[in-house]
Order: C-alpha cells, then structure tokens, then sequence
C-alpha cells in the first residue's frame, strides 16, 4: 500500500525538478554530452576492439627458476614483445611564424588531435615504439638549428614515452630529403642522425631482425645506379648508403643458401617509402579510397622502384614488410620474381627460399589528413620462435574516430545554434 503513494511522490519530485529546467539547462547538458562523448567516449568505441594480436601466436613456454630439487622446472608462459608502429605524425612547431588567423587555427587543431591519439595509442603500453617516418612535418620549414630544436622538443612533449619503453625512427623524405641540394641534405641527415640515431640500423627482438631502412637515400642511390645502366648485382655501393646496408645483412652467406641467423631469425623490414606494386593492386577493405599509384616529383615518390623493390626481396627474404607515407592503409602480398643463375636457369635452391609470398601493410597515418577521414596504427606482437611452421609474429591495425572534424562537423554547427537560441531568448 505504501508502494503506491512512494511512486507517486518520486513522479512529483522529478516533475518538480525537470519543470525547473529552461533551456539554457538543456543546452548546459547538451553541450555536456557533446564533448563527453566526442572528446572521450567516441575514442573508447572506436578503440574498443583494439587489442595485441597476442592470441594468434602459439604460446612459448619457458622454465622458471626455483629452489634447486630432483623435479623438473615449471613452465611459464612468455609474454610476447609489443611494437606499436606509428606512421607520419609530422609535428610541426609555428612558434616563431607570423602566419595568424586559420592557418594558426588549423594548427592548433592537428597539435590537439595528436596530443588526443596518443594519450589513447600509448595507453597500449607498448615496448617499444618504431616510427616510420615523417617524424617532422618537412625539412623545408627548418632553416637553422633552433628551428629544428623547437620542432624536436614539441615532438617530445607530445609523444612523451613511458619509462623502460624503446623507441626506434626510420627516416621519411620529410625528415631527411629526397633529391635536394647535396649541402642541404648533408645537413638534414645530419640533424636527422643526432637527434634519432642512425639512418639504417638493425634490432634483434625476441629472435626477430628488425631492419629499418633509409628509403629516400636508397631511392636516390637507384637513380645513380640507373643513370650508369648498372643492375644492383654489379653495382658498387655508396659507402655507408642503404645498399651496402642491405649487402652487409647477408655477408658471409652464400647467394643460394641461408646463413644460420638469417634463417632462424625472421625478418621484418620497415621503410618509410612502400614498395612497388601494379598500379590497379587492392590495398584490401581497410583502405577508404583509391590505392598506391606510382608517381615521382619534387621531394618525394610514391613507392620504390621495380628493380629496387626486386633486390629488397631478395637481397632480404623479410617475413613481412611495413611501410608509410602514402597516409591511407594498404595490405598487399608481393610474389617476388623468379631468381635466375648465371645460365640464365632458375636456381632451385634459391627458388625455394623465395618462392613464399611477402605481405606488406602501409599503415595509416598517425596525424590528420585530407586524404583520410580515420588515422591509426599498427599493433605488432613477437614471440620468441619456438617450432619450425609456427608463427612468430602477428599484427593488426587500430583506427582513431575523425576527431578533427569534430570542431567543423559537430561543435560549429551546435555553437551556431546556441547563439541563435540566446539570440532568441532576448528577444
């Protein structure tokens, strides 16, 4: 019986409480929900099934330590090494610009929404961080060496790493040139290799060789080569250049068999410039318009050449590639060409440590773009090779919502009609 008059009495208090309400209550709360959800929830939903691959690999089991008996130890599973791999964030400080007005605007925009994607990204807790490139939005921008330190240290601030976390940075055309001045890319490079280490490099990782390659010293080193009409088979290298990188990572094995490490070790090479494909090739479902076409002007070119795409392969037999640059994903599987010997007859043994397919992912870009609606990233885990046919290594991309349409798309439109409705309300 008491039920009743209770009901009755909570219906009048919220009836009382809601007829309170005007409409600047509701815009309150309606603004409230606007940035909540935008600033917040949208990214928990959009990031919600972004998880390490880490049930795609086999579990590797490995002894722990205990008191010295007669038993046998006991196994523990090993956690797998976390990459998180990060493409073209270009971070670009206008600090010192007179540029004011849309343009500053414009800016501010893209430095929020990179502050706003790796507070989310870096909640991954990865290991170790590789970016492909672009790390600085061009070297055209940066004429001195403060410039370039104010650049540095806003890319530090927004991309803060967690202690005990290792970051690697493969060189973009941005970064260091491509087909400049031999003076002004001596420099970039140089500023380049102070600040985030050496324009090649390789990293061993759970028994993975991570190879990290300059692309862009590589794509001007094929233009010397192909001006000489000379095959990469014949060419001399450029001292310290990429192709005597690649040739120093197969030193002391045969042309026809496997080195030791190199056939235990799988291979992942990263390079800011994706390799060559045919122009109509699918980039798969993830991509949202188009694909990767050939295309070379100032500074840049889209993907490697044929020939250069060829002695990568085979000079490097890599498990899987990633690549950047082109801001938009792309999953595509090379076949790489048949191997020939002198006699011009396909060489067997080589064939068959080539005759496997080479999958290659182009990641999203990391930073708002006009070609992209939804920048990401690429979660990679490894683990330690444990039986031959297993697999070592998996990945899978994350995708941000389109945050940066959120202040031309969303809050515009909602201060638009709050205005008119306060315009209203004087009336």
């Amino acid at each position: 019986m008491l039920a009743a008059p209770r009901r009755l009495l909570l219906r009048r208090a919220r009836d009382a409480f809601f007829a309170r309400w005007g409409l600047l209550d509701w815009l309150r709360l309606l603004w409230c929900s606007f940035v909540l959800w935008y600033e917040f929830g949208s990214f928990h939903y959009a990031l919600g099934s972004c998880r390490w691959p880490d049930r795609a690999l086999p579990a590797v089991l490995t002894p722990t330590r205990t008191s010295v008996t007669c038993a046998p130890p006991p196994q523990s599973r090993k956690t797998p090494a976390h990459v998180l791999l990060i493409a073209d964030p270009q971070v670009k400080d206008l600090s010192t610009s007179r540029r004011i007005g849309l343009s500053s605007f414009s800016q501010f925009l893209v430095d929020l929404t990179l502050k706003r994607h790796w507070h989310f990204a870096s909640r991954m807790h990865p290991d170790v961080v590789v970016f492909l490139g672009d790390i600085l939005a061009s070297w055209r921008l940066i004429r001195s060496d403060e410039e370039y330190e104010r650049n540095l240290q806003k890319f530090r601030r927004i991309f803060h790493l967690d202690p005990g976390v290792t970051s690697y940075y493969v060189p973009g055309n941005n970064d260091v040139g491509l087909n400049i001045e031999s003076a002004v890319a001596r420099q970039a490079r140089q500023r380049f290799t102070s600040h985030f280490g050496p324009l090649n490099q390789k990293v061993v990782l759970r028994n993975h060789t991570l190879v990290m390659l300059d692309a862009a010293g590589l794509v001007e080193e094929d233009y010397l080569r192909a001006a000489k009409y000379i095959d990469y088979e014949h060419w001399s290298p450029i001292p310290n250049g990429p192709v005597e990188f690649m040739r120093s990572l197969t030193s002391g094995r045969s042309t026809r068999l496997w080195s030791l490490e190199v056939e235990t070790y799988p291979s992942v090479l990263f390079t800011h410039i994706p390799l060559h494909r045919p122009d109509r090739a699918s980039c798969g479902p993830h991509r949202e318009q188009g694909t990767i076409l050939r295309g070379v002007g100032p500074g840049y070119q889209n993907t490697l050449g044929k020939k250069t795409t060829t002695f990568l392969l085979h000079t490097l037999r890599p498990d899987i590639v990633f690549s950047a640059d082109d801001k938009d994903y792309c999953d595509y599987v090379h076949v790489p060409p048949k191997l020939t010997d002198v006699g011009g007859h396909a060489s067997d043994v080589s064939q068959a440590a080539l005759s496997r397919n080479v999958r290659e992912v182009t990641l999203k870009s990391f930073a708002p773009s006009p070609e992209i609606r939804y920048p990401g990233f690429q979660l990679l885990s490894l683990t330690t090779p444990s039986q031959p046919g297993l697999p070592t290594f998996a990945d899978t991309p994350c995708f941000f919502p389109d945050y940066s349409a959120v202040y031309s798309r969303r809050y515009a439109p909602l201060f638009m009609v709050t205005i008119l409705t306060l315009i209203l309300l004087r009336l």
